[in-house]
């Protein structure tokens, strides 16, 4: 079932070993990036200060975000209303905490332009179980734009541990057995775990809505592929209406979801080991570990039915696609055994990956990866049952 793939992955330097090349089971979520290519924007960072093309295995980043790598650094840069999540999720993953036992799989947090007056306060663990701290390493100056970022109010920074891995595979069961943070752990009636579906989706839409219809009647082969988006808009909202009604949510073991657990925001270094990225850490406007394990579940989901070839730019052939078919088998097996406990039924996990795969057009620019998305919303709606 292995398939080959290329020198790369995403920032945090991630990139094959000596070897050269990876084996990974069945995926190929990665590719050798070169200057000129369509997909950076789609992907999640930019790297501040490079020219032509990007270093060998880092793809760049979307326009409201920063990446600035320096020796064994990375210095995550943004608007604090962007990383105000991910910069909390770091926050309550302290040594001593019960949500120690998930620490190993993240990058460390060094140091944040919100540290103030937390300056030595341990936000995670080393793979020793040494516990790192909020200022920086020995010998070694605050980053510059970590230090203006901390004197604007509107922009924060944040310094991690530079891990070298490529994007690969998902560990999201790990995260939903973990016992959490106890310290900010909330009753499941004050999270609305809705928050992020349906609400966010008809936002998303009326903000858009002209840029999904010039889409949805494009004169292509893809106009007679897919029904327009207003009607895919108003099945995706009947169904998560009915998701929510129902109350199909499972947030009672979840007390950490990760909220974007596509293989490119996980990566698997050469020693080997795993760690993830990009967590959400907000649910709505509430900041916390906690969710929907569903959600989760959706965006493995939706790598597996080839969102990382899409930006990516790698061609799907045909073999690829029988082993994406596989491995959606495998899945779904895997949430009927893993999940049978808390009543986890595949038909919502495709609804959820239908509109994620909808909500994501206008946050991309590259029209092709755009079509493809609508694309594949419409295969999902269609596999539906009525």
């Amino acid at each position: 079932m292995a398939r080959h793939a290329g020198a790369s992955g995403v920032v945090f330097a991630s990139r094959v070993g000596e070897g050269g090349e990876l084996h990974p089971p069945g995926l190929v979520v990665a590719t050798r990036l070169r200057g000129g290519a369509a997909c950076p924007q789609d992907i999640g960072w930019r790297l501040s200060g490079q020219k032509g093309s990007l270093a060998e295995g880092v793809v760049a980043a979307r326009h409201f975000n920063e990446v600035q790598i320096s020796g064994d650094l990375v210095i995550k840069t943004a608007a604090t209303s962007v990383l105000r999540g991910e910069m909390f999720f770091y926050s309550r993953m302290p040594a001593r905490a019960a949500s120690a036992d998930i620490a190993d799989l993240f990058p460390r947090l060094l140091s944040s332009s919100d540290d103030k007056d937390k300056e030595g306060r341990p936000h995670s663990t080393s793979r020793n179980g040494t516990p790192p701290v909020l200022s920086a390493p020995p010998n070694r100056r605050r980053p510059a734009r970590e230090a203006v970022a901390a004197r604007a109010g509107n922009v924060s920074s944040m310094t991690l541990q530079r891990v070298s891995g490529v994007t690969f595979s998902h560990l999201v069961t790990r995260l939903h057995s973990s016992e959490g943070d106890p310290a900010s752990l909330l009753p499941e009636a004050e999270v609305d775990l809705g928050a992020n579906y349906l609400p966010k989706l008809r936002k998303r839409y009326s903000t858009h809505e002209s840029l999904y219809t010039r889409y949805s009647t494009h004169e292509s082969l893809y106009t007679s592929l897919c029904p327009t988006a207003p009607q895919m808009h108003a099945k995706i909202c009947s169904e998560l209406e009915l998701y929510m009604a129902s109350r199909r949510f499972r947030h009672a073991r979840a007390r950490v979801i990760h909220g974007d657990p596509v293989f490119s925001n996980v990566l698997l270094t050469d020693a080997p080991s795993v760690f993830l990225l990009d967590m959400r850490g907000e649910v709505g406007s509430t900041l916390t570990l906690q969710g929907d394990m569903l959600y989760d579940l959706s965006k493995v989901y939706q790598s597996l039915l080839g969102y990382d070839f899409i930006i990516l730019n790698q061609p799907l052939n045909e073999r690829d696609a029988e082993i994406l078919e596989e491995l959606r088998g495998e899945f779904a097996a895997f949430v009927a055994a893993e999940y049978a406990d808390e009543g986890v039924e595949m038909h919502d996990v495709v609804k959820l990956t239908a509109s994620h795969y909808f909500g994501i057009v206008p946050l991309h620019q590259n029209q092709s990866h755009r079509l493809a998305y609508l694309e594949t919303c419409k295969a999902l709606l269609s596999s539906l049952p009525p």
